[in-house]
């Protein structure tokens, strides 16, 4: 499961293949929230390198932000730090003792996946909940695949759509597709191919490549639509357009290998006016 990052003042960030590089905006947001000031909007890594030690000093001090913040860069492996995901967890830990909401959520995180502390589904979601009640649509969500899954509870369908569906008002678009796949496959509801379908839109409309992916497969499988190659490509074209998405790669990949190049462009209109409408 990707790791999850949550800045102190602004929406989260879903680390995947450019994560590293947006550390450092995530350090300007701290930064600012924590009293700093950086000279150039343009910052460099050694700047936030330099920018680090501050934040350090209030971790130390025992500023919850700071500590969340020392754990995103040991669990990054950037601002001056090596990757080191025991402290990363430690500051995590330190973190959500005071209550810090989106370190409780990265403690669940890290105990689901083992990563700096044992791996433990059950307590995972002991400290999911704990954010959740705490009001983070991360941890929404993750309850909502824990539940979906089996993963450190009994599956129970109808909490997993309650979670997802609490996540995403909250504002959590990934959740969008936990909540499409329940109405695809009846789990704890009638299953509803056309409702699945409007959940992954609007998810792909508030930024859910994963939903994009899955528009594609419906319609190259032909699963409540006509089956339809091209759009299926433009939406995989969508689903590749900002993150490395091995899966829709692959699914992009087999599409362009077997389409003419007419259809390979009229995919990759639909896909730039699907794009340029959401900017």
């Amino acid at each position: 499961m990707i790791q999850r990052f949550v800045a102190p003042t602004t929406s989260h960030i879903t680390g995947i293949s450019d994560v590293r590089a947006q550390i450092l905006a995530l350090l300007i947001t701290a930064f600012s929230v924590l009293g700093g000031c950086l000279s150039s909007p343009n910052i460099r890594t050694e700047t936030a390198k330099d920018e680090m030690i501050a934040i350090r000093a209030r971790a130390e001090s025992g500023d919850a932000d700071s500590q969340y913040l020392v754990g995103i860069a040991y669990s990054m492996g950037s601002g001056g730090y090596d990757e080191n995901y025991e402290k990363a967890a430690t500051w995590f830990l330190r973190a959500a003792e005071q209550g810090h909401t989106d370190a409780t959520y990265q403690v669940g995180w890290m105990l689901q996946n083992g990563n700096g502390f044992l791996m433990n589904e059950r307590r995972a979601v002991e400290w999911f909940l704990k954010a959740a009640e705490k009001g983070s649509p991360e941890a929404m969500y993750s309850l909502g695949e824990a539940y979906l899954d089996g993963a450190g509870v009994n599956i129970d369908y109808v909490l997993a759509r309650q979670y997802f569906e609490k996540a995403i008002e909250k504002g959590d678009v990934i959740a969008y597709r936990g909540l499409g796949t329940i109405y695809l496959e009846g789990l704890g509801v009638e299953r509803d191919v056309s409702k699945a379908r409007e959940v992954w839109l609007h998810g792909a409309k508030n930024g859910c490549y994963g939903c994009a992916h899955r528009l594609g497969i419906l319609y190259r499988d032909g699963i409540g639509v006509e089956r339809n190659s091209v759009a299926a490509l433009s939406w995989f074209l969508v689903a590749t357009s900002k993150y490395d998405m091995r899966s829709a790669e692959i699914d992009r990949d087999s599409l362009v290998h077997v389409l003419s190049e007419l259809e390979k462009t009229q995919a990759k209109s639909l896909a730039d006016t699907w794009m340029s409408k959401k900017k």
